[in-house]
């Protein structure tokens, strides 16, 4: 075989060599690919829910806070009420 026709076969089979590892590296980076977007998916599936339940909890805290309120108004009511008696009687 003639020398030129050896080293351009020899440089087509390194090329397809090269095309061959190339296309491996694209399949492997698209799997990693996918995977990383389903894990992306997930995580901002439990972001959501993370983020419901502290509204769940921020909403029983509000409730709690309301009943709070609406108890010390009576309080303060009735100890107005006690200082209103108090200083009727002394005067």
């Amino acid at each position: 075989m003639n020398p030129e026709i050896i080293s351009i076969i020899s440089v087509g089979a390194v090329i397809i060599g090269l095309i061959l590892q190339i296309r491996k590296e694209v399949r492997e980076d698209r799997k990693e690919s996918r995977e990383d977007r389903k894990e992306a998916r997930e995580d901002r599936r439990e972001a959501r829910e993370d983020r419901k339940e502290i509204r769940a909890e921020i909403a029983v805290i509000q409730t709690g806070m309301t009943s709070l309120r609406e108890r010390m108004a009576h309080l303060e009511g009735l100890i107005e009420g006690l200082r209103e008696a108090i200083t009727a009687r002394v005067q």
